[in-house]
């Protein structure tokens, strides 16, 4: 949504809102059905309270998932105005960082208080973000509560889909604001939450700015009960992240010289598909190499048995990195040689059958060593400068945080997450974001708008098994200057939903006390 020049633009309706959304939302308003929901979910917390501490990091963390904070996330002086901002987990952090960067510019004197729900969210903020990052207490009313006493902010600030109603009914009682940004209801979520609206209804109306994505998600949270006059459509700020710092020189050398397929964020039953389009792939394209991302790296193992399983040659990130680390140069196990510095000495590097030709490196990308001049040749008789000819074929990423950077080295990527039922897909903004074309599986949900845009711009591709992967994958491989098309069709893409970040700022300031 476009503003003009006023520095404290209104919550405007969205638009296309219904008359009949609105009265509904009146009609929950009027009832107590909220408060009695309200008092069954608190009481259900008390028995729930043991098991959820376990799932939330047991003893160790339960003094943060009750609210009770260090010392150093506790009021210091008073006059520095606090932001608490709370998202679940890596990929909201990911969303709000452009927000973050943007309004820390616009008021300085912030000071940012950050919540995830999981471990690896809380170790991005810490990488990504300026501030106090904490594991988020429970939805408990008396751990929210002692929250918001200790921190005491002048602004919550939620992201995407964390609708706890404590959240909202704890920050309100303090009289504290509240947003909601990069807002987002999927179907899927919609049918569950239709069953607790009562609920969500009473959390709801306390927030003072509902910023959603899509006009779509704007009618589903007029429906679970915000005020229309405070939902607005700002669009998603994940799409104004830059591309980012490239990859360490260490794992870009596992692309140099050779086309890299990488298949990111995936799930369960999804790397099996992965391999065997890859290996289909690989009969045409004999240079073709991949990266393999899974989401959660307590998979990793069993990922591990999958690729000895189909007989692929893999080296593990870890490994290759730790490896490559040394104090003076060495040739390791993998055939390559490190210098001191971390980075691989180029002139080390044998000649290796990829079927690509040799470039300067002012064309590479970035450090990455397969560029956009290079053909994917199926022929493997042509020498090519490249990746050693004892390097692995697979590489499978077990580090976190560098995913996004590998992107940047890939000539076809894999959204993971999408080919089965119920995660909703991954982000396909990182590829899209440094111009790679992009294949998803059918359940991108999540990212519904961003995919049908990759789609409708022939930036994108649905694929549903392993033949289909692999066909769509040799479709861009075989093609360079389409494939290099689509992939500079995928940036124009993001560009165009570019934008939501300033947006969403001009709201928040207005809701800042000073501003």
């Amino acid at each position: 949504m476009q503003f003009g020049s006023e520095s404290r633009p209104p919550i405007a309706k969205p638009r296309k809102m219904t008359r009949s959304v609105s009265l509904a939302v009146c009609e929950t308003d009027r009832t107590i059905l909220g408060p009695i929901w309200l008092r069954a979910y608190n009481a259900l917390w008390y028995p729930a309270l043991p098991f959820a501490l376990i799932a939330g990091g047991g003893l160790r963390k339960s003094r943060e998932r009750l609210g009770l904070v260090p010392r150093d996330s506790n009021t210091s002086d008073g006059r520095t105005p606090r932001v608490w901002l709370h998202a679940a987990s890596v990929g909201e952090i990911e969303g709000a960082r452009p927000v973050v960067q943007s309004l820390t510019r616009i008021r300085p004197d912030l000071e940012l208080v950050i919540t995830t729900m999981t471990a690896a969210g809380r170790d991005a903020a810490r990488r990504r973000l300026n501030g106090i990052c904490r594991l988020a207490p429970l939805d408990h009313a008396a751990a929210v509560r002692a929250f918001v006493r200790r921190v005491r902010p002048v602004l919550v600030i939620i992201t995407e889909t964390e609708l706890w109603p404590n959240f909202f009914l704890q920050s309100a009682a303090a009289g504290v604001k509240i947003a909601l940004i990069n807002a987002r209801v999927s179907d899927r979520s919609m049918n569950r939450y239709r069953y607790i609206q009562p609920l969500l209804a009473h959390a709801l109306k306390n927030a003072s700015a509902v910023l959603v994505q899509t006009a779509e998600d704007a009618q589903r949270f007029c429906a679970l009960g915000a005020i229309p006059e405070r939902v607005s459509v700002t669009g998603n700020a994940k799409y104004d992240t830059s591309e980012g710092s490239p990859a360490r020189t260490i794992l870009a050398a596992f692309a140099r010289g050779r086309p890299i397929l990488i298949a990111g964020s995936t799930g369960p039953g999804e790397e099996q598909i992965v391999l065997a389009g890859y290996l289909k792939l690989f009969q045409q394209f004999p240079s073709l190499a991949l990266i393999l991302a899974p989401r959660h790296l307590h998979r990793i193992d069993e990922v591990q048995r999958l690729l000895r399983k189909a007989g692929v040659d893999y080296v593990r990130a870890t490994e290759f990195v730790s490896v490559g680390i040394s104090e003076g140069p060495e040739t390791i196990g993998s055939g390559f040689t490190t210098s001191p510095d971390d980075s691989v000495n180029p002139t080390s590097i044998p000649a290796v059958e990829t079927g690509a030709t040799d470039v300067s490196a002012s064309n590479a990308r970035a450090g990455c060593g397969w560029t956009d001049d290079q053909p994917v040749d199926n022929d493997e008789s042509t020498p090519a400068v490249g990746a050693p000819p004892n390097y692995p074929r697979v590489l499978l990423l077990d580090t976190m945080g560098e995913l996004r950077a590998l992107y940047h080295c890939a000539a076809v990527a894999f959204v993971g997450g999408s080919l089965m039922a119920g995660r909703g897909g991954q982000s396909l903004a990182e590829p899209a974001s440094w111009s790679v074309p992009v294949l998803f599986g059918p359940h991108y949900d999540n990212h519904r708008q961003l995919g049908d845009s990759l789609l409708a711009a022939g930036a994108g591709h649905v694929v549903r098994d392993a033949a289909q992967l692999a066909g769509a994958a040799a479709t861009w491989l075989a093609d360079e200057a389409e494939r290099r098309a689509a992939g500079q069709r995928a940036r124009s893409v993001i560009d165009r939903h570019a934008g939501s970040a300033a947006a969403t700022v001009r709201y928040l300031c207005a809701l800042l006390p000073g501003s």
